[in-house]
């Protein structure tokens, strides 16, 4: 997550308000969290844990652009988790 270019208190100083500040962090940090969603967990989660993330999947159902995934789509997704898993166990990662 990015550093804010001001501090609470300077922020505080600009807008007049605590709760300002407050919420323009918040929003920061909802969006730095779904950014690593979609840059991150969307692809390692199921490559290294076998699975979507769950909240990745709320999201694409929430904006209507989840997809049907076939049985045998998500068995591969499960298997090249458990191959990650095994390769790091015999790498001592």
């Amino acid at each position: 997550m990015s550093t804010p270019r001001h501090t609470i208190a300077e922020t505080n100083r600009y807008s007049g308000s605590s709760a300002f500040a407050e919420r323009s962090l918040n929003k920061q940090k909802r969006a730095a969290e779904r950014a690593a969603l979609f840059i991150y967990k969307s692809f390692l989660d199921p490559a290294v844990k076998g699975v979507f993330p769950e909240k990745f999947v709320e999201v694409l159902a929430r904006d209507g652009v989840l997809w049907d995934a076939t049985a045998d789509e998500m068995k591969t997704i499960k298997k090249s988790g458990r191959w990650f898993r095994e390769v790091a166990a015999q790498n001592g990662l």
